[in-house]
């Protein structure tokens, strides 16, 4: 009797389980049979970014992942396509471009925000890496996100109207209230400079620097007293007492 029990349960939990996931997998059927599915409406989509491959160096492959990736989360046009790279006279093409080059005499990256272009050179992304080639096409890649990020606006700020927002015309300059920027590029620029080994100044007080060394001569009253008060010698003299017997 406790054998058929047992089986009866065995049997009763698979047959729940097979049911759950049946009534998973209807779902997404019943969901299919109700829209038809997803398609990209690309009816009014205009402009596009395009990658200028202008060297051999690094497979045209791994420009296409970029593309491809930005393709899905811009949602906009991102074509490849085989060129040059004029420098001074850039002709950039579509409406933002980033030319991947293979000049040991630029930086690696080259960046013209106003004119919405950028350039990647993998001439430095291969320097002290010998043969490793995965190491390499990760770095063409992360370069190739920063390139667009900086040639079509990505170090905007989130206020409004700021000096680092998205520029297309020198007129565009005037649209901005100040020069001054917001505390949010403020932040990001503080972590790229400490990031480089740029240290900042800090704010002290003047009888801070007086009890630690380094304050000025006093220049008026109140500073004459902070120094005075710092520096004056102890009234009474400091007394050694003797050890106390244990």
């Amino acid at each position: 009797m406790k054998r058929i029990i047992v089986l009866t349960l065995i049997v009763t939990s698979a047959a729940a389980l097979f049911a759950a996931d049946q009534k998973k997998l209807s779902r997404e059927e019943e969901a299919y049979r109700q829209t038809g599915g997803r398609l990209l409406d690309t009816r009014k989509m205009k402009g596009r970014i395009v990658y200028v491959n202008a060297q051999k160096k690094a497979d045209a492959a791994i420009l296409r992942e970029s593309a491809d990736y930005f393709y899905t989360n811009l949602r906009v046009k991102v074509d490849v396509i085989e060129g040059t790279f004029d420098f001074p006279n850039v002709k950039p093409v579509g409406e933002a471009t980033v030319f991947v080059i293979d000049r040991p005499d630029f930086p690696s990256v080259l960046a013209a925000p106003d004119n919405a272009w950028a350039a990647v050179n993998v001439a430095k992304l291969a320097e002290g890496l010998g043969k490793k080639p995965a190491f390499f096409n990760a770095r063409v890649k992360k370069e190739l996100t920063r390139a667009l990020a900086s040639a079509i606006g990505g170090i905007d700020s989130a206020y409004p109207h700021n000096p680092v927002g998205p520029i297309a015309k020198v007129g565009d300059l005037d649209k901005m209230e100040d020069y001054r920027l917001a505390v949010d590029v403020m932040r990001r620029m503080d972590k790229a400079l400490k990031h480089r080994g740029v240290v900042p100044y800090s704010v002290s007080t003047y009888e801070q620097a007086c009890m630690e060394g380094w304050a000025h001569q006093p220049t008026n009253a109140v500073q004459k007293a902070i120094w005075d008060d710092v520096h004056a010698l102890p009234s009474k003299p400091l007394a050694i007492k003797p050890e106390s017997k244990r």
